[in-house]
């Protein structure tokens, strides 16, 4: 009788560490869920080469400088040389990488 209680035991603590594996496996989005390869042709250009684009609306542009959260997928990121607000204002700055997250 205690081999089965101990058996029995076993297997709760099995499946409980196997669920608590599956549901903290990551979902593996799509590199490119937010469209950013229609873009990688913008990088190493003028960061103004932006300007007036049809871009998502989930979208955002910062500087190499600033760090941010890339949780997000389906965000299409634009990081250009120095701050975002010289990606506007310096017409040196470049568009360094085009991204999702």
């Amino acid at each position: 009788m205690k081999k089965v209680k101990t058996t029995y035991a076993v297997a709760i603590a099995a499946a409980f560490t196997l669920s608590a594996c599956q549901s903290s496996v990551p979902q593996i989005a799509s590199s490119d869920a937010c469209g950013a390869s229609q873009f990688e042709h913008l990088v190493g250009g003028p960061s103004r080469a932006t300007i007036g684009l049809d871009i998502a609306d989930d979208s955002r542009h910062y500087g190499s400088e600033e760090r941010v959260a890339t949780n997000v997928p389906t965000r299409l990121n634009f990081i250009h040389s120095g701050t975002a607000f010289e990606s506007v204002t310096d017409p040196s700055s470049t568009i360094i990488k085009v991204f999702c997250g």
